[in-house]
């Protein structure tokens, strides 16, 4: 068998022989045969004498050659046999971990690679087909087909070491150094794509912009020959403002486009709002759509754009969003639900946005953002007690205090005046059992509505899920008005006040030199506590609860009845209600009846405990082809919108947009760029952004060719 010989690094170096940095592989083969260099990086003039100190690791042929049953197409070999686009060069400098995972390297000739290595030598990259270490840095930008590029390196003995450590040579190598330059490069530019400002201050002497956009534009000339060559020609070079800004709005035309599209396809529709105020003071409105789509039935909730407002009055707000849903060619005699929070402006019966929308589209329901209601009863509940609305003024303040300052006890110690009176004061508040008491109460009690919270702002969340989870958590809250469950958070409370070691006689009652041992005094300040404050508390939040979250929005709610699992709610009149609520959106009213009757049929002999209990799931067992009506107002239904948590989340995107920095940027530049942002998941193709760029025909870009 015809044998081939991979050599490692020599055993011997010394700089009179060998360059630092370059790599040396032999080929050896048979005296009959021909010798032929494996590896462009070695050197030709090598001494014969040293060919005698190479290390020669012998393989079999048939062994390199891995069989069909074990090739792994996600292997890190892979990437050095073919060129590489920028998202690859992206995944291999960013990740280590390729292909199979591997619980033991394989051992050859007593020696195998250590993942120990990677935390010296964060560029390594090791290949479990070939029992090979390659370089990130050298794959991704190396010139020529070097060692730790093509071939991989296996020589464990000659790995690491003082004198024979061919990692801590390969790095201090040009070519790696080079390599390694153009990756960190590519991956600053990779992370600073989100949210940089792009312009920058002119310069008058170069006759050119000195922002971000132009500095990596020149950096990418450096290494693209022909974009360097555009930008020394005397033609456009199409890097303008106002060439960004044409860019920038194909790219939220596209994306937008696509967004409508779908949501077209999805029948109906309903529209989120809300306002806020960016850095230049302008008030700004986010819109976004909730639709189900049309191929995965999942609800989707898109932001579409911002909206400029000059005033802030109904009819303004009013204008400016029918307007912007006609730009973006949306059929509002498809919409079905209006979501917004419950300022006047907004949720007004008579002259709000919701009721002049309900003019236009008089099927379009006003929902209340239920977060926003849910926000109210912890506000109003912590209002309506004495002790727990103190109980978040001071830790307001303290915390104001403590952002600014070290610890409490260093103040008091070691400062004076005002500043050593206020960390005093602060700390005995801490002390203080009407602060402890609030404090665990408060932290009991709310820690029931977490989870309602995080079930309201999950973008699957409909309608009868929110309604269904509020009772719920109302009646768990009811439950615990009772003496055995106050008496475990005082437990948590009587471990604190014991640390505190000292304990007001009453609470609310002078505290001069009236303090004595917390264990002579206990029933007193406990019945107090379990009634002013425990009972209070919960009497306010369930008062609250059953306020705004009501169960007598009997329209919006029918459709629930139709859910397998609540099917026993549907009687006669619910049924004609259903009816005369839902006709002119049903595809087939005259089939009603029937539907529902062979609905009722097809789970009238499954447990309960099987039945579908969501609409999403009842959606899925409503067959368009069998049942159209009932699978139509289950599709409205999972339209209406629960909250305008998505235009919250739009908020988030506009700080980062739009800053001190770029203060000035335009209504148009900043749709576009918190669409590229908010929808940086979406792929943007360069094909169709270029040539809706060209649209016109005037844009002198040559012939549009792509790699």
């Amino acid at each position: 068998m015809d044998l081939w010989l991979k050599t490692g690094s020599c055993r011997k170096r010394s700089s009179a022989d060998l360059d630092i940095g370059e790599e040396t592989e032999r080929c050896a083969t048979n005296p009959n045969e021909s010798t032929e260099c494996q590896d462009s990086e070695i050197r030709q003039n090598v001494p014969q004498s040293k060919i005698s100190n190479i290390e020669v690791p012998v393989h079999s042929l048939a062994s390199e050659i891995p069989s069909s049953s074990n090739i792994d197409p996600d292997d890190f070999s892979n990437y050095t046999k073919k060129s590489l686009s920028e998202n690859e060069i992206i995944q291999i400098l960013s990740s280590r971990d390729f292909g199979k995972e591997i619980s033991a390297y394989p051992t050859t000739k007593a020696r195998k690679y250590s993942k120990e290595w990677e935390k010296r030598y964060g560029w390594l990259r090791y290949s479990v087909l070939e029992d090979a270490s390659y370089c990130s840095y050298c794959v991704s930008f190396g010139q020529g087909d070097g060692l730790f590029k093509t071939k991989g390196f296996s020589d464990w003995k000659n790995a690491v070491g003082e004198k024979r450590g061919t990692f801590k040579l390969h790095e201090i190598s040009k070519m790696h150094k080079e390599a390694m330059e153009k990756s960190e490069n590519l991956l600053s530019v990779s992370q600073g794509q989100r949210n940089i400002a792009l312009r920058g201050n002119w310069d008058k002497k170069l006759k050119k912009e000195d922002g971000n956009f132009r500095f990596f534009v020149d950096w990418k000339a450096k290494t693209d020959v022909v974009l360097k060559t555009h930008l020394q020609s005397p033609g456009p070079s199409y890097l303008s403002p106002d060439i960004q800004n044409d860019i920038i709005a194909c790219c939220d035309a596209d994306i937008r486009e696509r967004i409508v599209a779908d949501c077209t396809k999805a029948g109906y529709f309903a529209i989120c709002a809300d306002g806020t105020t960016d850095i230049s003071v302008k008030e700004q409105v986010s819109l976004c759509i909730r639709f189900l789509d049309h191929e995965s039935d999942e609800i989707r909730e898109e932001f579409i754009g911002f909206v400029e407002l000059a005033a802030s009055d109904a009819r303004t707000m009013f204008e400016k969003i029918i307007s912007f849903m006609q730009s973006c060619h949306l059929d509002i005699a498809k919409l079905r639900g209006q979501g917004y929070d419950g300022a006047s402006v907004m949720s007004g019966h008579v002259q709000g946005i919701q009721a002049r929308v309900k003019e236009v589209c008089p099927r379009a329901s006003y929902v209340h953002c239920r977060s926003h209601n849910l926000n109210l009863v912890i506000t109003q509940s912590c209002k309506s007690v004495n002790p727990i609305r103190n109980l978040f003024d001071s830790v307001f303040q303290l915390t104001f205090f403590l952002s600014a300052s070290a610890s409490l006890s260093k103040i008091e110690n070691k400062s004076s005046g005002e500043a050593k009176s206020k960390a005093g004061g602060h700390r005995r508040l801490l002390d203080d059992p009407e602060f402890i008491v609030a404090l665990c109460v408060t932290q009991f009690v709310l820690s029931y509505l977490n989870c309602l919270t995080k079930s309201l702002q999950n973008k699957d969340c409909d309608m009868v899920l929110a309604y269904d989870d509020a009772a719920n958590t109302l009646k768990t809250l009811r439950q615990l008005r009772t003496d055995e469950h106050f008496r475990k958070v005082y437990k948590r409370e009587h471990r604190q006040l014991l640390l505190s070691r000292r304990f007001h006689l009453f609470p609310g009652a002078e505290q001069a030199d009236r303090s004595i041992e917390i264990t002579q005094l206990l029933i007193r300040p406990k019945q107090l506590w379990r009634t002013t404050i425990y009972f209070a508390f919960l009497d306010h939040v369930c008062t609250e609860m059953e306020r705004r979250f009501p169960h007598d929005q009997r329209q919006m709610m029918l459709g629930q009845n139709l859910v397998p699992s609540k099917l026993a709610n549907l009687n006669d009149t619910i049924q004609d209600e259903l009816l005369q609520v839902y006709s002119p959106d049903l595809p087939d009213v005259n089939t009603w009846e029937q539907e529902v009757t062979r609905w009722k049929v097809k789970f009238s002999d499954i447990p309960n405990a099987k039945l579908p209990g969501t609409l999403k799931s009842s959606l899925k067992q409503a067959h368009q082809d069998f049942y159209p009506n009932i699978r139509r107002i289950f599709v409205l239904l999972l339209t209406m919108p629960v909250t305008s948590v998505c235009c919250e989340r739009s908020f988030s995107g506009l700080r980062r947009l739009k800053t001190w920095e770029r203060s000035t940027m335009g209504e148009e530049r900043l749709c576009g760029l918190a669409m590229l942002h908010t929808h940086r998941d979406k792929d943007v193709s360069r094909e169709d952004i270029l040539l809706r760029f060209d649209r016109t025909g005037h844009r002198k870009i040559g012939k549009l060719t792509f790699d």
